[in-house]
């Protein structure tokens, strides 16, 4: 998705939608999704989790880019969900 999509004159990041978040993470529950539209992150902080999702982490982990900020908080609702259902 285009950042200037939601935001055509491209001076500040683009805060991302909900239909931004579900076409990054399809399965997501309402309650997450809501979760993460309050943290107010921008599509490129989504597109970051969806990087480290995919598996990106190990390549940006090893040059020293950490997630953090809004990003970070994001990977953790993310994933938090899967971390039940592996305890479950």
């Amino acid at each position: 998705m285009n950042a200037n999509a939601t935001n055509p004159d491209g001076d500040d990041p683009a805060v991302a939608t909900a239909d931004t978040v579900r076409s990054l993470f399809r399965d997501i529950p309402d309650d997450t999704c809501a979760a993460i539209l309050r943290l107010g992150p921008t599509v490129e902080d989504l597109e970051t989790v969806e990087a480290y999702l995919a598996g990106e982490d190990d390549v940006m982990g090893k040059t020293g880019h950490p997630l953090t900020g809004v990003a970070a908080e994001v990977y953790e609702l993310v994933t938090a969900e899967d971390a039940v259902e592996d305890d479950g």
